[in-house]
């Protein structure tokens, strides 16, 4: 019996040595991709082909601001504002002078020139050079000399001027501006309006990134989920014009949402104000003007304190390893963000230093405090701790 039994033991031995041999050692053949419309396959050897992944295009890239003069600053997002008869503008209104130039969005070739009475007016329909997108241009004063169907334009090219034409109110001029999605085939009155949403992305530090949301972003699967899903930031800061954040509330079901797909640490946020409002007619809320969700499942109703004026919130970064389809790992490159500790902070007119904050760098930040002993520091900034690979991030 004990001879069969160390038999077994070898051999289980030389097999799994044999094995993570060949797989670390033997070059294998790379798998073959394959792009297939919005479809990423996998072609693997002696078995059928797997979609792995689906690209996410949510709008053309590298557009120019259609009017001249006019900053990104100054761009008020309309799209979703109510129009006559109830129906959303689908559209953005950039404001201007009358008889201010347009120009071009992107290249493209001017498809139609179409006069809408009673609605756009005069306006330009400029497909993209991939066909894949319809540029809008309404409400215009007239065409650039010589502009024409058919006619291929250049980014930032003069194709028309600012105007109040068709129903636009005449004491407010501007351009609306739309983006269509086109499918094949599709003429120029068709397609599926965009939103020009943009989602932003920061690299904290290596291998932690962040967005910001507000409310409707985190509420609806479109446009901007797809595109946090995409990308998987390490946070996500939801701005919010809500009531108190409890567990058991819409943000809360929405972080939940987040943090288990991509797994994103999840952190909302809204008014005070609004929350008092809320206690007004329902007492029995609380005071929570934040609520974090992580993907290992923790959540916490974060609440300020009646004598508190701000948070200081610490988060510590966790390695976690994170692997792909053909179970390769990334030697744990990714980090978990967790909600640590909350301090409460009170404003006051007398303060004095108490301490201070080290950092590796050799830099330091001053630690105030008030005669009470309340945290007064603000701290946007991060402190690693080399020996656990853990990352202790604070800010106010």
């Amino acid at each position: 019996m004990l001879r069969v039994i160390g038999t077994a033991l070898l051999t289980a031995v030389l097999v799994s040595a044999f094995w993570i041999w060949f797989y670390n050692y033997v070059p294998q053949p790379r798998p073959g991709t394959e792009r297939s419309g919005p479809f990423v396959t996998v072609e693997r050897k002696n078995a059928p082909p797997v979609v792995v992944a689906e690209r996410v295009q949510v709008r053309p890239s590298g557009l120019a601001i259609p009017v001249v003069g006019v900053k990104p600053d100054q761009l008020v997002d309309t799209f979703d504002s109510a129009r006559a008869a109830g129906r959303r503008h689908d559209a953005i209104d950039i404001m201007a002078d009358e008889g201010t130039p347009v120009i071009a969005a992107a290249d493209g070739t001017i498809e139609k020139l179409f006069y809408s009475n009673g609605g756009g007016g005069i306006t330009i329909y400029e497909r993209s050079p991939d066909g894949k997108w319809m540029y809008y241009y309404a409400h215009l004063q007239g065409y650039a000399p010589g502009l024409g169907e058919g006619q291929q334009v250049k980014r930032g090219q003069v194709i028309a001027w600012v105007d109040h034409t068709g129903d636009a109110i005449a004491s407010a001029p501007h351009l609306h501006f739309a983006i269509n999605s086109m499918s094949p085939g599709q003429r120029w009155w068709e397609g599926i309006p965009i939103s020009p949403r943009i989602v932003e992305f920061f690299e904290v530090r290596g291998g932690t990134s962040m967005t910001v949301l507000i409310c409707e972003d985190l509420a609806r699967a479109d446009p901007c989920q797809a595109v946090v899903r995409a990308v998987g930031p390490n946070l996500v800061v939801a701005l919010l014009m809500d009531g108190p954040q409890r567990a058991f509330r819409w943000p809360g079901h929405y972080a939940g949402v987040l943090a288990d797909d991509p797994g994103s640490s999840v952190l909302t946020l809204t008014s005070l104000g609004l929350i008092e409002r809320s206690l007004a007619t329902d007492p029995s809320q609380n005071r929570s003007v934040a609520f974090f969700k992580d993907s290992s499942g923790t959540e916490r109703e974060i609440p300020l304190p009646s004598d508190a004026h701000a948070l200081l919130l610490s988060l510590e970064a966790q390695p976690k390893e994170e692997h792909t389809l053909d179970g390769r790992g990334d030697g744990g490159a990714a980090y978990i963000w967790h909600l640590s500790e909350v301090l409460p902070c009170a404003r006051t007119t007398t303060a004095q230093r108490t301490g201070f904050w080290a950092l590796s760098d050799g830099t330091r930040n001053d630690l105030l405090s008030s005669a009470s002993g309340n945290c007064l520091l603000t701290l946007p900034t991060y402190i690693h701790q080399p020996h656990t690979g853990a990352t202790r991030w604070h800010w106010q």
